[in-house]
């Protein structure tokens, strides 16, 4: 990731696009699916897994603050200099990479044989389709949270389209991630035993709000803009957390590293349609289709879902 910040001060924008997309996709490559095997496994260890839900909770709602964080100083630093906004850019992710060396390996617990990763690949493939459950929360992670993640890229200018200043702006975005960070830290609030299903309510409380905000082209809606951004967080976490137990320690890893991949794959098809969608019917019809996309996905999801857990009630 510093590699990435560094290229756009050494190269050309052609040159830079090229490099930037590169090293990104090689710190997606490294990032995908590990740490959150890792963690989960790690907490099976000492039979404390449901307690994965929080502790990713929190780890999210930490990593948010800091972006929320970035976004604030970062704007107020580019104010003067672009060039040193990316030079401190660059220095906190390798500073962060110099502390992870710190960090003493754990002692080897046990021998692991080393397997052929095509075979392990067609394996995870034969266990996930061999799983309707399974498959289903991967489709939803891959449709709602990828076009989550495309929206992210027009927040700025969808606010810009409500006729705000650069600097409300700013702060808009700001108060977005940080609804994120606090997403994270009070995800413990919507327990799913008590809530049964709070992770489809929740993302159909984004998506109304969202679908409302569009129709009504005011600025009075951007509160409800805030809000499916707090409610759509909780939701991602939980629908991971959902994941998690649905999967063997042995695909683990692997199988959070494919969702990962057919994910970014998803997000980048709906950059192309909130793009389009954009262009054609302008940047508020945004809000409208990501809105309605996953309202409509979510109540057929939770129909599909419905019917797979009476199927397997029948064996």
């Amino acid at each position: 990731m510093s590699s990435n910040l560094f290229c756009s001060l050494v190269t050309g924008r052609i040159l830079d696009f090229c490099f930037r997309v590169c090293f990104l996709g090689i710190k997606n490559a490294l990032a995908g699916g590990t740490y959150q095997a890792l963690l989960f496994d790690e907490l099976k260890n000492f039979k404390k897994e449901d307690l994965y839900e929080k502790v990713s909770g929190k780890a999210e709602g930490w990593r948010w603050l800091g972006v929320a964080t970035s976004a604030i100083l970062g704007g107020f630093v580019a104010h003067y200099s672009i060039s040193w906004a990316l030079i401190l850019s660059a220095l906190t992710t390798f500073s962060a990479g110099l502390f992870l060396l710190t960090i003493r390996p754990v002692k080897k617990v046990r021998e692991v044989e080393s397997e052929n990763y095509l075979h392990i690949l067609k394996n995870t493939t034969l266990y996930t389709k061999s799983k309707p459950a399974l498959l289903l929360t991967i489709i939803v992670i891959c449709i709602i949270f990828g076009a989550y993640g495309a929206a992210d890229e027009f927040w700025a200018l969808i606010y810009h389209s409500f006729g705000l200043s650069i600097n409300v702006i700013g702060i808009l975005v700001a108060i977005g991630y940080g609804l994120n960070s606090l997403a994270g830290h009070t995800i413990h609030l919507f327990d799913r035993k008590r809530f049964k299903g709070i992770e489809y309510i929740l993302i159909l409380v984004g998506g109304v709000v969202l679908l409302i905000s569009g129709i009504g082209r005011s600025v009075l809606f951007i509160p409800f803009i805030l809000i499916s951004f707090y409610v759509l967080q909780i939701a991602n976490i939980k629908v991971e957390a959902k994941l998690q137990h649905q999967i063997g320690a042995n695909q683990r890893a692997t199988i959070f590293s494919i969702k990962s991949f057919i994910n970014e794959l998803f997000t980048m098809f709906f950059d192309f349609v909130f793009g389009l969608s954009g262009e054609k019917l302008g940047v508020l019809s945004i809000l409208i289709v990501f809105g309605s996309l996953i309202s409509i996905s979510t109540l057929l999801f939770m129909k599909l879902e419905a019917t797979v857990q009476r199927k397997n009630n029948l064996f």
